[in-house]
């Protein structure tokens, strides 16, 4: 298959409150397992997409943790 999927982080792979950046929500279950498939059983790129990027303080940290919060 060729492409990949945008999967936004807030409010879609995990809970998102107003004002609690740079905290990471909790995961959203269904999103999460939902990707898995993707990527694990179909093969599909997935990509997080987010807003969090353009953050002045984002910074590698922030972008280790998204990562290691998806795999845990």
């Amino acid at each position: 298959m060729n492409g990949w999927i945008g999967v936004d982080f807030d409010g879609t792979l995990a809970t998102y409150e107003k004002g609690t950046a740079p905290a990471l929500g909790d995961p959203i279950p269904q999103m999460v397992e939902r990707i898995r498939r993707w990527y694990l059983e179909w093969g599909i790129e997935v990509r997080i997409v987010t807003a969090r990027a353009s953050h002045p303080s984002f910074d590698e940290h922030d972008r280790m943790a998204m990562t290691n919060w998806l795999i845990r």
